[in-house]
């Protein structure tokens, strides 16, 4: 099991240490609010952004998740982290 960045502290267990390929330039990472990834923010906000206009009480598409109340701009925290990656090491 891996864990995803949602706030919350990781338990050493649960930390996965990858290498990244060589020639890869850039690394996406985003929570589990995400239900798709995209190279940019904008792109990741699209798909839940989308199914919450279509299922605002998360009863059919996002069944399973809290509904979205007025005033809130979704159901879960979100995060974003996109690398470019040019000839660095990252630690």
């Amino acid at each position: 099991m891996e864990a995803g960045i949602d706030g919350r502290p990781v338990p050493a267990e649960m930390i996965v240490v990858r290498e990244v390929p060589d020639g890869v330039t850039e690394l996406v990472i985003a929570s589990d609010g995400h239900p798709v990834i995209g190279g940019t923010p904008a792109e990741s906000e699209s798909a839940p952004a989308g199914a919450i206009r279509r299922d605002p009480w998360c009863v059919a598409e996002l069944a399973g998740t809290k509904g979205v109340l007025d005033g809130q701009a979704g159901f879960d925290d979100r995060a974003h982290l996109h690398l470019r990656i040019d000839g660095c090491l990252l630690i």
